[in-house]
């Protein structure tokens, strides 16, 4: 049986009331109106799963997009329909859509949005259980149906492309929305209507928009007709907190009833059952998903992406108290060696966008061995993390305390003959990790290193620098007397995508120093390349690059030093043999 129904997404009404609270919520809607496959196979939205749960089809082309940009003549009208806030073509002179894998063409009728009472929550659809805050639909007829309801009771009726937003990690307007978000003050209540001069493109991402997810679903209003191609995009668009707060500013009164606003209008999510999503993209990650450290770049969704991100021994972790700590005489941590770490060379000073790197010749001859690490690890470069203040910045923690800056000196396994074929192997990587603390004064070891940074401000940028490693973190490093710089072990991954669990990691205990005006010096450095024409402003800079501490599980933290009651100076049996002082000290610093 055919189902003709008129619905009130696509701008017209019908009898039955229909929301989304109390009994007259998604729950209820398949009771609400006899003639309604609410219940359906084929519902939607759905959640857009991992990449293992989709198929590539390379029949899904790009996209061609047909006056979206030049809506001028199309007399759009924004209209307050007590669901949404739509946006409808009043005269369509050509606004249509063909390509993505596609039939035929597609006409456009309008878009429409939904969302949530917080930025926590939203989007009708959801990617890999992620929410967000406001969804866009653009609602397309199939050219050779008819009409809406001819199209409604076609399996590939209507085509309708969705588009998430996301919050802009600093928190930015963004001015191509403004026409809209100055309107909704005019359509406030329900039935309120007003021209309104934009175009569709300004609705979309700004960059590119060609990934894309594809799968046959319904209306995700009553009366959920199974008519819908759907496309979801992969490239997010974004608008400020004050942006999104606008549409929760609706009402789904009339003026002069009793007023509830409209700050949930979404469907949950429904069973995907036995239908294929598909993607018009080969690779694991999209090309369009640009990790980062603020908002959905950030490290929450790293792992929406890279698997790994979202396993268990994931770095870097907090350092637990001393009495949580263990040592194993076995290990023979306190025999950790460092050659040529006394040596200078020249580096690649390099800003790749992230971080300030410097990468280490292979002539250099700068590795370690020993110390439990079973072979020799080459180094391969060194880079920095750091904060907005010198209340954060590192990525390992101690109980808790948050340093302003952190060392990471990476090696790889000699045997595997270089860094990118180390990545491949579970014991592929060794990484000394080093703390910094402000004190009033210059480090005068970072002087020459820290006034190249004006060479490499943009992403992209380098330049040669001459180092030496010891004089940039302790003595001792660089020493053959047998002392070593006592150090916390674990086993833990890579603090950036892809978060590969391969790194044995070395986080030395005692801090370096390092003033509060050098500190300021890496945090003036840009994450994006330089532009003619173009000034950057303060949220070009990196102000922060550390991934938040993961959970530490069943693993263990140990300790180069034996510090328990019963230890005396006789435990610690390193070449040199460390005095009862030099262990006191190692206790101290444990407890600072």
């Amino acid at each position: 049986m055919k189902i003709f129904v008129i619905f009130s997404v696509l701008g017209y009404t019908f009898a039955a009331e229909w929301g989304y609270v109390g009994d007259i919520a998604p729950p209820f809607w398949k009771d609400l109106i006899p003639e309604n496959v609410c219940d359906g196979a084929s519902q939607s939205p759905i959640d857009l799963p991992q990449n293992a749960a989709m198929e590539y089809d390379a029949n899904l082309a790009e996209f061609s997009y047909h006056g979206y940009e030049n809506m001028a003549t199309s007399n759009i009208s924004v209209h307050n329909n007590g669901h949404t806030v739509q946006l409808s073509i009043l005269d369509n002179q050509g606004t249509y859509i063909t390509g993505g894998g596609l039939a035929e063409q597609y006409d456009a009728l309008q878009a429409h949005f939904h969302w949530g009472p917080t930025n926590m929550e939203g989007s009708e659809h959801t990617f890999r259980g992620h929410k967000f805050p406001l969804e866009l639909h653009i609602v397309h007829k199939k050219r050779s149906a008819m009409d809406i309801t001819a199209a409604a009771n076609m399996s590939d009726g209507l085509a309708v492309l969705g588009f998430f937003f996301d919050i802009d990690g600093y928190d930015r307007d963004n001015a191509a929305l403004e026409p809209l978000i100055t309107s909704l003050e005019n359509v406030r209540f329900k039935g309120k209507s007003r021209p309104l001069n934009i175009d569709f493109s300004a609705l979309m991402p700004t960059t590119e928009h060609s990934e894309f997810y594809r799968y046959n679903g319904s209306l995700t209003t009553p009366t959920c007709n199974e008519a819908v191609v759907w496309t979801v995009f992969e490239n997010k668009n974004t608008l400020s907190t004050r942006q999104m707060a606008a549409f929760r500013t609706l009402y789904e009164n009339e003026e002069g009833q009793t007023a509830h606003k409209m700050t949930m209008n979404y469907r949950p999510v429904q069973d995907i059952r036995r239908r294929t999503v598909y993607k018009n993209y080969q690779t694991a990650v999209p090309s369009s998903y640009h990790w980062g450290y603020h908002g959905y770049e950030g490290p929450a969704s790293w792992g929406m992406y890279h698997t790994e991100c979202a396993k268990d021994h994931q770095s870097p972790i907090d350092i637990p108290a001393p009495e949580q700590l263990e040592f194993d005489i076995n290990m023979d941590l306190d025999t950790l060696r460092y050659h040529n770490y006394a040596s200078n060379f020249d580096g690649e000073l390099f800003n790749n966008g992230h971080a300030i790197q410097v990468n280490i010749p292979a002539d250099a001859g700068l590795a370690i061995d020993q110390g439990g690490l079973g072979a020799e690890y080459t180094a391969a470069q060194f880079h920095f993390h750091w904060g907005k203040d010198s209340r954060s910045g590192s990525e390992h923690t101690r109980e808790g305390r948050k340093y302003p800056l952190e060392l990471h000196i990476v090696h790889f396994k000699k045997a595997y003959g270089s860094l990118n074929n180390a990545l491949f192997y579970e014991d592929g990587l060794a990484v000394i990790g080093v703390f910094f603390d402000v004190t009033s004064d210059d480090n005068d070891n970072y002087v020459d290193l820290i006034s190249a940074f004006s060479d490499i401000s943009y992403k992209g940028g380098n330049t040669t620098v001459n180092v030496n490693l010891r004089n940039l973190t302790f003595h001792d490093l660089g020493s053959s007397n047998g002392t070593h710089v006592p150090y916390f072990r674990y086993q833990g991954s890579l603090t950036t995508p892809p978060c590969f669990e391969i790194v044995t990691w070395t986080v030395l205990i005692p801090p370096i120093k390092i003033s509060e005006r050098q500190l300021e010096e890496f945090r003036k450095v840009y994450h994006v390349a330089e532009k003619s024409g173009y000034t950057p402003v303060a949220y070009d800079k990196i102000d922060k690059n550390y991934r938040p501490v993961q959970p530490l599980g069943a693993r263990r933290v140990y300790m180069s030093y034996d510090l328990s009651p019963t230890a005396g100076a006789s435990a610690v049996l390193v070449p040199g043999f460390m005095s009862v002082i030099a262990l006191a000290l190692v206790s101290m610093l444990l407890h600072s």
